[in-house]
């Protein structure tokens, strides 16, 4: 069945597409709503707690009598001015006054005006770093006038002294104009000096207002802490939505049908209790056993006899295995059936429900000398009639290698089905073994195995990618709750 609900990454491979509203963003409101409302009283506390702040204000006219007009100054030098009053040396000044105080300076419109804040905890302190700011910038003032008056008058010195060298008439051509270009030049800094020392001795610029008359006091303002808690609690909870989207796990058969695949029935339910000792007698009404019945029935419509049924699930081999042996025990209700325990090769855990001894032969053992076997000396019986196990074979440094060669094996499989034998594998995780793809030659009714709440959406759409990419033609997905915690052996159903 094609997969619908994907699209194709810059690799080539195809990845999952999840709705931007699903039923799992629907579900999460209560974090949202509760970190919103936990962001909101944050945000409102912490607005309670913090204390008043009070700004002194002041408005200094860089160009006195040209308060309305537009800007004489230009808007370069206001720029510079704006810099150096929130500069290091003016915050230096204030500091010194007000510690932790804060600076900040705008133009008032297109006039020449600028308005500077100092924002502190005190008012007192507030009103003290207006007034250094003040000091600091009328000093800085003066020293620009002293300073352009002390240039100019040595300008003129020199002019003067050039002028002193020519002769008082001149005697050519060229002296004239030199001398005229130097006079020129002298009387345009006399009156250039005559500018600076009138700005000199007047004011540069003027502070409309008087630090202490003009300070304000800033409440905290608690809807403004609480919108603003509300807002980070908002994005806080869609990151945690968002983390969990990338987790997104299979919760039921709806999740198969969204992924563009086919469920091979409802989901089967859990096990508890001492379940494997119930299988024997266990009622077709049984929810496990419908559900085992119908998966089997779906995995085998319109199937050649003798192909091998291979169970598979992808990451939780428990689970797997639950569910492996309840399909081997529907089946074997009609054939004989063999389990072939693959997935023991890394975990004894079918073995261990049937009371099978861990040295009992088995697939790790098989090394071309069962074909001198009986199929009755290779499997294991068990209290289920009908149902055999072959386990996985005594342990070495090398059963999981074996068993996986012998599951793989045509000449395993063929004997089995000769012998009108169903052979129902318990593979290994899809994240753990490629023993699957290994038997694409035999052209095994693959299904794979998804655990509720367990299985990441996105492993399995790999895990069926990966296998279909073997070349094998899976069924489907079997939806089945998780494994539960191990019961005891069943006692005497098995030889050693």
């Amino acid at each position: 069945m094609a997969a619908s609900a994907n699209r194709w990454d810059d690799h080539g491979e195809s990845v999952v597409q999840r709705p931007l509203l699903d039923r799992r963003v629907l579900r999460s409101w209560p974090w949202l709503v509760g970190l919103v409302v936990l962001g909101a009283v944050a945000g409102a506390a912490v607005q309670q707690a913090r204390p008043s702040t009070y700004v002194s204000t002041v408005r200094i006219d860089l160009a006195p009598g040209d308060l309305l007009a537009p800007s004489s100054t230009g808007d370069r030098q206001v720029a510079t001015e704006l810099l150096y009053l929130t500069g290091p040396e003016v915050a230096r000044a204030v500091q010194a006054q007000a510690p932790g105080a804060a600076l900040d300076a705008a133009q008032v419109g297109l006039s020449n005006v600028v308005q500077v804040s100092v924002s502190t905890d005190s008012e007192q302190e507030a009103v003290r770093g207006a007034e250094a700011l003040l000091a600091a910038y009328t000093e800085r003032l003066g020293a620009e006038a002293s300073g352009r008056v002390e240039s100019l008058q040595n300008e003129l010195s020199q002019i003067t002294s050039q002028l002193s060298q020519l002769p008082a008439t001149p005697r050519t051509q060229e002296e004239e104009l030199v001398r005229a270009g130097l006079q020129g030049q002298y009387d345009a800094l006399l009156n250039s000096l005559g500018q600076a020392r009138v700005q000199a001795a007047g004011p540069t610029a003027v502070a409309l207002d008087q630090p202490a008359d003009n300070v304000g006091e800033r409440s905290p303002s608690l809807p403004r802490g609480g919108a603003l808690g509300a807002l980070l609690g908002c994005l806080l909870a869609l990151a945690v939505i968002a983390f969990r989207r990338r987790t997104w796990r299979v919760e039921d058969v709806d999740d198969v049908v969204r992924l563009g695949e086919r469920p091979l029935g409802p989901q089967v339910p859990g096990v508890s209790g001492a379940w494997v000792s119930a299988l024997p007698g266990r009622a077709s009404q049984d929810p496990v056993e419908s559900a085992a019945r119908l998966v089997a029935g779906r995995l085998l419509a319109n199937k050649e006899p003798g192909r091998p049924v291979v169970l598979q699930s992808v990451d939780d081999a428990a689970a797997g295995s639950v569910v492996a042996v309840n399909v081997a025990t529907a089946l074997a209700r009609e054939t004989p059936t063999v389990l072939l325990c693959a997935a023991d090769a890394y975990e004894r855990r079918v073995a261990r429900w049937f009371a099978v001894p861990d040295a009992a032969y088995g697939l790790a053992d098989l090394k071309g000398e069962e074909s001198a076997r009986s199929i009755d000396g290779l499997v294991q019986p068990t209290a289920v009639e009908g149902l055999y196990l072959l386990p996985a074979g005594s342990r070495s440094a090398r059963q999981v290698e074996r068993a996986e060669d012998a599951v793989c094996s045509p000449d395993l499989l063929s004997r089995f089905a000769a012998a009108g034998w169903r052979v129902v594998v318990d593979a290994p995780p899809i994240c753990d073994s490629a023993v699957v793809n290994r038997m694409a030659g035999s052209a095994p009714v693959v299904a794979v195995v998804a655990t509720v709440g367990r299985t990441p959406v996105d492993l399995l759409h790999r895990g069926l990618s990966e296998l279909r990419s073997a070349g094998l033609a899976v069924e489907g997905v079997v939806v089945s709750a998780p494994a539960p915690v191990e019961e005891p052996a069943v006692p005497g159903t098995a030889r050693g």
